[in-house]
């Protein structure tokens, strides 16, 4: 036990954890990162441009940090944007949750977002992702008005980095619940980021104990550029 204890203090993998940590506390303390977390600075009209509410001020902050020199930035949905706390998880009053919280909030923030990148010319370079990990059932709940988990059929939307807006890739069947044509995989999905990234999906990675594995088992979707 106690040469276990010491190999993972002083192995290879412990040292490239503990050099990882080390960087990403050099990162969060920076002034570059400090100064771009700091939302007292910023202007009250731009702030509520976004929506003051947790989602709309993340998307913000979420720029922010890629004028700071982010090259990846995540902005999830929390349960506290309105006064019902709704999430997009809606097993009960799914059409007023959609009416009156989930979709103005989103559509508000990412407007913004949109608009902002594409002012400054850093859409052409960013990719802006907006997904759930499943859909909805395409059948109500009668007796609260809820929608259950679907993960047959669903839509994200990429924006961005060259590709050409307003196109539709793919289609469901007319009750919403299986896809009828082009249908892809949530390993395409991955190989579509890596490839307007830049990056080939099918090149081989390896890991922190050098072990190969494929970066992704999927093909880009065929999106129009330009």
């Amino acid at each position: 036990m106690n040469r276990q204890t010491e190999y993972l203090r002083e192995g290879n993998l412990a040292q490239s954890i503990s050099q990882a940590q080390t960087k990403a506390v050099e990162v969060i303390s920076s002034q570059r990162v400090r100064d771009a977390v700091d939302l007292s600075s910023v202007d009250p009209i731009e702030r509520a441009r976004y929506g003051r509410n947790l989602f709309g001020q993340s998307v913000m902050l979420g720029r922010r940090l890629l004028e700071a020199g982010s090259r990846l930035v995540q902005c999830n949905w929390q349960r506290t944007q309105g006064k019902n706390g709704f999430a997009w998880d809606t097993h009960w009053n799914n059409f007023s949750a959609l009416k009156e919280e989930l979709i103005p909030a989103q559509d508000k923030a990412l407007y913004a977002l949109v608009t902002d990148l594409e002012k400054t010319g850093q859409l052409d370079e960013t990719l802006v992702v907006v997904a759930a990990e499943f859909g909805r059932s395409p059948k109500v709940t009668l007796k609260n008005g809820g929608r259950e988990h679907w993960p047959d059929v669903y839509t994200v939307s990429f924006i961005g980095a060259g590709i050409k807006g307003g196109q539709v890739y793919g289609s469901s069947d007319k009750m919403g619940a299986y896809p009828a044509d082009d249908p892809t995989t949530p390993a395409d999905f991955v190989a579509t980021i890596y490839h307007f990234l830049g990056i080939d999906p099918h090149q081989e990675a390896h890991d922190q104990q050098n072990r190969p594995f494929a970066l992704s088992k999927g093909n880009p979707i065929p999106l129009e550029v330009g």
